[in-house]
Formats: C-alpha cells, sequence, structure tokens
C-alpha cells in the first residue's frame, strides 16, 4: 500500500468530519463520507463545491481573508459556522493545517460539529440571566429589590470606607392593601 493510497484509505473511512481544500482557489479537492453526512450534501457534489459554499454568506469575505493569513507552518484552530444543504447553521470546531495534495498547496480540515452544545450554552446562559434578574429584582414592579440594595450598599460602603453616606427609608401607608388589590 502506497503512502497515497494509506492516506485516503484512513481519510474516507474515518467517522470524523475531513476535507481537503485547495489554497488557490479553496476549491474542496477531497471530501470524507463523515463531511459529507454532516452537511447533507452528496458527495459528488462536494467535489464540484468550493470552502466558501460550506460558510453562511455573510462570513465568507471574513473566511478568506483568514485563510489567506494563515501560513505554510500555521494550525489553524478555533470555532466557525458552517451551512448545511438545507440552509441551517452549524456551529463546529475546527482545526486544519497545510499539506501537499496531489501537488498542490492545501488544507487538511477536521471538523467536530459542536451545535447541540453551543445552542444548550445559548439557552443556559439566558436561563441563568433569567433566573439572576428574578432574584435581584421585585416581581411586582421590576425594581431592584432589597438583596440587591444591601449587595451595592455593601460595595459602596466597602470602596469608600471613610466618606458619608446616608440611608433614606419610605414608608408606604397600606402597601399591602395596595398591592392585594392591584398586584400579583
Amino acid at each position: 500500500m502506497t503512502p497515497h493510497s494509506c492516506f485516503r484509505h484512513v481519510f474516507d473511512a474515518n467517522p470524523v468530519p475531513m476535507y481537503v481544500f485547495d489554497l488557490e482557489n479553496l476549491d474542496l479537492l477531497a471530501v470524507n463520507e463523515a463531511a459529507a453526512s454532516l452537511w447533507g450534501y452528496p458527495l459528488e457534489q462536494l467535489r464540484r463545491m468550493k470552502a466558501t459554499d460550506l460558510r453562511p454568506q455573510d462570513e465568507v469575505d471574513a473566511f478568506v481573508r483568514h485563510v489567506a493569513a494563515l501560513g505554510p507552518g500555521d494550525v489553524d484552530h478555533g470555532d466557525f459556522r458552517h451551512r448545511a444543504r438545507d440552509g441551517r447553521p452549524l456551529d463546529v470546531e475546527v482545526q486544519s493545517s497545510e499539506i501537499r495534495f496531489d501537488g498542490r498547496r492545501a488544507r487538511l480540515t477536521v471538523l467536530k460539529d459542536v451545535s447541540a452544545q453551543r445552542e444548550m450554552e445559548r439557552a443556559l446562559g439566558a436561563s441563568h440571566r433569567d433566573l439572576a434578574h428574578t432574584l435581584a429584582h421585585d416581581a411586582l414592579t421590576g425594581l431592584p429589590n432589597r438583596m440587591t440594595f444591601m449587595r451595592r450598599a455593601g460595595e459602596v460602603l466597602a470602596g469608600a470606607p471613610d466618606s458619608r453616606h446616608a440611608v433614606v427609608l419610605v414608608k408606604v401607608d397600606r402597601l399591602r392593601s395596595i398591592n392585594n388589590s392591584f398586584g400579583t
């Protein structure tokens, strides 16, 4: 088995999505079945596409500039967005290195689909922000609550221990009956 055929076998049979693209014109030179499955394209169609075809349209220029800035020994890694055949965005972690492929300068790129993980992170972040707001604000008025007041007062006093501060308390008569009539 020649080194080239060994590479092709490992590349094609690998369960990890991978592709190789030409650095001159960004043509896809090789795509494995795992990558085709991730994007939802048939292999034959992918072999006629460019690496830019896999990006959201508004990110193509940034991708082209990014690739042009990479040097021959640079290992590229990071989070990027790709676009599946059906148009849905894919969040992917990418790692790529420059290689010679059929006598051409190319990049071997390995992908990891992290779309579900990123969606969960976004959802948890929103839930965390909602919970933090609920804990720090009055449900009826939306104003900062007593806990928030005490925290902020402590921060002010800790930041300027020798300065003068005053606290004004305002009592609203029959607040409970107003809340019971109009509040929740």
